[in-house]
């Protein structure tokens, strides 16, 4: 039997299990009180447990970067001990390439003259000697000035020379000789006068271009690209 007034009228239980509680409120108190610090005893212990934890994990990170850094300065310092031992080396080569290349410039417009001078004297007749010669050519350092007439080509240097022969010369022989000298660019007759001797003489004026050039320090030329580029 269960009788109720209201939504707030305490129910009657009929035959149910029959509980005094005889201890004081305050026990019960004290009891729920250290249930409460027990729980936030465990939490803070379980807090501290995590701290340690990410404190041990960020301790051997640290050391293992450490160790990482160290590996890679030792190696370092092993990489410029070796460098050490050919900085020698290198300072030879690097005066050796400086060498070079001043020889390159330095040679970039010579002419091997008495070589060409006798490749002269090999165009000219029988019987014709080349007695002198003047030559002026370009430097390193200054361009070959270039003449204004148009009929004249581009030049590096001037070669002013004097042949004498037995017989009056035929100058018009003489240039179309000279055309196939390497390095012609054109040619003009001066002076021809006869020599104590009874000989005759006569002045010719060359010009000299870039085909002419001993290249003696030039870098050698790879043959075999350069096949390859003709023949693409």
């Amino acid at each position: 039997m269960k009788l109720t007034h209201g939504k707030s009228a305490p129910k009657l239980v009929i035959g149910g299990e029959a509980r005094v509680e005889l201890l004081p409120g305050e026990i019960a108190a004290k009891a729920q009180a250290h249930a409460t610090r027990r729980a936030l005893v465990g939490v803070v212990f379980v807090a501290v447990a995590i701290s340690a934890g990410g404190f041990a994990f960020a301790t051997m990170i640290a050391g293992q970067s450490a160790a990482a850094l160290a590996a890679e300065q030792d190696r370092t310092t092993a990489l410029l001990r070796e460098q050490a031992k050919f900085i020698e080396v290198s300072q030879v080569e690097d005066q050796l390439a400086t060498a070079t290349a001043a020889e390159r410039v330095g040679a970039s417009t010579e002419i091997d003259w008495r070589s060409y001078m006798e490749t002269v004297q090999a165009k000219l007749p029988d019987g014709v000697e080349v007695v002198g010669f003047a030559a002026d050519s370009a430097t390193p350092l200054q361009p070959y000035a270039q003449s204004t007439v148009p009929l004249e080509g581009q030049r590096i240097a001037t070669l002013v020379f004097t042949a004498t022969g037995a017989d009056l010369p035929r100058v018009e022989q003489w240039l179309d000789a000279l055309e196939t000298l390497q390095g012609f660019a054109d040619a003009t007759p001066g002076s021809v006068s006869v020599t104590d001797d009874g000989s005759y003489a006569a002045t010719i004026t060359m010009h000299i271009n870039s085909d002419a050039l001993s290249n003696r320090f030039a870098p050698a030329v790879d043959e075999t690209a350069t096949q390859e580029d003709e023949s693409e």
